[in-house]
């Protein structure tokens, strides 16, 4: 089975797939550029296009776990741009979970507020690997997530108690 994660955002999003036992399939960032400023509709076709180039990466995946919003960011310019970016998505998907930010940080740090380096390097010695964008960090970490929850590894008492929080699809 493949897992995908997914790290969404306007510019850079990152996107990981893994298999069994945590084997990285895929982990790359998916860039776009445009303006705040551009008008609605160069702003649809943007996220648009960002969103069928980010779903044809996961579209094998048996699960896409994705970084839900934070809620605390709404009022930031681009919200509800992201949030139009997460709805394409998901309708393109078979499977897919949406978690809160805290939950791949508490995973894989044990800590609910880790910041970009610390995702960086607890991703780093939980996978034996050397990424160093933190957008891949954070979508290997969602993809973690997903993979503990299809029980493709032994990820621990402490791990699974996260896991076992988030809201899976049936």
């Amino acid at each position: 089975m493949l897992v995908g994660g997914l790290d969404l955002s306007l510019r850079s999003s990152g996107v990981a797939v893994v298999g069994k036992n945590n084997e990285i399939v895929l982990s790359t960032t998916v860039k776009s550029q445009g303006k705040i400023s551009d008008s609605w509709q160069s702003r649809i076709e943007r996220v648009s296009t960002l969103a069928l180039n980010i779903g044809e990466l996961v579209n094998q995946c048996d699960l896409v776990v994705i970084e839900g919003p934070s809620y605390g960011h709404s009022g930031e310019r681009g919200f509800y741009d992201r949030a139009m970016l997460m709805g394409i998505i998901c309708s393109q998907l078979s499977s897919f979970a949406v978690v809160e930010p805290k939950v791949a940080k508490s995973f894989v740090c044990n800590d609910g507020s880790a910041t970009k380096l610390m995702m960086m390097r607890g991703i780093n010695r939980f996978l034996g690997t050397e990424i160093k964008n933190n957008d891949i960090a954070d979508a290997l970490a969602l993809a973690l997530v997903g993979n503990a929850h299809l029980g493709q590894f032994e990820c621990g008492l402490r791990r699974q108690r996260i896991v076992d929080r988030v809201i899976w699809p049936n």
